[in-house]
């Protein structure tokens, strides 16, 4: 006989081994007890859920509140977002907006915001305000969930408006809007 067998670890060590090998074979071969009455499962990735109606939409904006805010001169009518839920919507699926109408975004914690226009199929205009004071704003292009437009600075409040609203009314940078209401 030889040495190696004589030694009982390394023929435990064998049988074991020679043990996981043939349950590892035994099951990649295994088949299922019973046969499935269920269809198998599709092959294709489910599609994305169809978009809002116009009026799931409108009935959506309807049930949110509207402040009056002047904005350069201006008085628009801002749909109130204040909820995660109604910020991550925004301004999604509107096809049509008034030159006088937007939303507005209260933040209830002063943080860089970034937007982005995913599902919105008219340019827009973001305006990002810390307190009343215009920190940066942007001409957002309508369906691009790709390009991001970020506040860069921290910021209590967004209004989105009409895309070439900013340009028209000359908004920049260290303008002033006084809001109506506040996150705080």
């Amino acid at each position: 006989m030889s040495d190696w067998i004589k030694r009982p670890r390394v023929v435990v060590g064998i049988v074991i081994g020679a043990l996981v090998v043939f349950y590892l074979i035994g099951l990649s071969k295994k088949k299922p007890a019973s046969k499935s009455m269920t269809a198998p499962a599709p092959t294709v990735a489910p599609t994305a859920p169809p978009a809002p109606s116009a009026a799931q939409t409108q009935s959506r904006l309807k049930q949110l509140p509207v402040v009056n805010v002047m904005i350069g001169g201006q008085k628009f009518k801002l749909w109130l977002a204040t909820t995660t839920a109604e910020q991550t919507a925004g301004l999604m699926h509107v096809a049509h907006l008034a030159s006088d109408r937007g939303m507005i975004f209260l933040f209830h914690h002063t943080a860089p915001k970034t937007f982005w226009m995913k599902n919105t199929p008219l340019p827009l205009d973001v305006i990002f305000l810390h307190g009343s004071t215009i920190v940066r704003t942007y001409t957002m292009k309508p369906m691009n969930s790709h390009q991001l437009y970020p506040s860069v600075q921290p910021v209590t409040a967004g209004i989105e408006l009409c895309g070439g609203t900013c340009a028209k009314l000359g908004l920049k940078p260290g303008d002033q809007i006084h809001l109506p209401v506040s996150a705080q």
